[in-house]
């Protein structure tokens, strides 16, 4: 596909964004912008039986990640644990995610349960050799520990929000990180912390209906809105939007295994 637009991470699923009955209106909307690949991801099964309901025209590239979000560690049943196995064998399943550990929104006692579900989707991803997409909040050391097990994965961090030394790990370990709306954010660290040589292992994202990018923060977050994150990236480091589109393409390609 030509140099396009990508959104690594986004929830077309939710009921909010009323695909089917806007379905036209979002096409047309993202041809406008040239956003042609997109990455819909669950977040818990009925989540991630749902993304398989998006569909797009020919032009569009679309994959799917599937898996249980950290907020559900203490809900889940080991039955939906199968079916996410069992969506993971599907030729249109990309991934297994968003998974991992969220110590922001949960409280610590809690962590137990949180790596219990995350190992269990680890081992999941092992069995079936798919990509993991993580969310990780204020749980990087712990994330980090724990992925140290799986050396045979690929994995990329989602909405990355740690420090500059948990970032230079990541980079090290060849792990891909996402970037989103968070950048455009007046009160912001990535832009501290991120340099140039990042971008061989970044991805771009809006993560909606979340995190909104200025100038349009307040307001339900949709995929073309990935174009002010390219933007802002572009802008700090002096690359041009149209190599940009090309490196974030082939990072994503690289992380899910697809050949370019």
């Amino acid at each position: 596909m030509a140099e396009t637009f990508l959104d690594s991470h986004l929830h077309l699923q939710m009921d909010e964004f009323e695909f089917e009955k806007k379905k036209e209106d979002y096409i047309s909307t993202l041809r406008e912008n040239d956003v042609r690949i997109l990455n819909i991801v669950g977040y818990d099964l009925e989540s991630s039986e749902k993304s398989f309901n998006i569909k797009f025209p020919d032009d569009f590239e679309v994959y799917h990640f599937v898996g249980i979000h950290p907020h559900y560690a203490l809900k889940y049943k080991n039955e939906e644990i199968l079916e996410i196995e069992k969506l993971l064998e599907r030729k249109d399943c990309t991934g297994l995610g968003e998974i991992g550990i969220d110590l922001f929104w949960h409280k610590s006692d809690e962590i137990e349960n949180q790596k219990e579900l995350f190992i269990k989707q680890l081992d999941i991803a092992r069995r079936k050799k798919k990509p993991v997409m993580l969310h990780v909040r204020n749980g990087y050391d712990e994330v980090l520990e724990i992925i140290e097990g799986y050396k045979d994965l690929v994995f990329e961090f989602h909405s990355f929000s740690g420090t500059k030394e948990q970032l230079e790990i990541i980079f090290s370990k060849k792990y891909f990180f996402g970037i989103n709306g968070i950048l455009t954010f007046k009160n912001n660290d990535l832009k501290e912390i991120l340099n140039k040589k990042h971008l061989a292992r970044m991805l771009i994202e809006t993560d909606s209906p979340y995190l909104t990018p200025v100038p349009f923060r307040g307001k339900r977050n949709t995929p073309e809105k990935v174009i002010y994150i390219y933007k802002r990236v572009s802008e700090l480091f002096g690359i041009d939007i149209k190599d940009l589109k090309r490196i974030i393409r082939e990072n994503f390609y690289e992380f899910i295994g697809k050949k370019s």
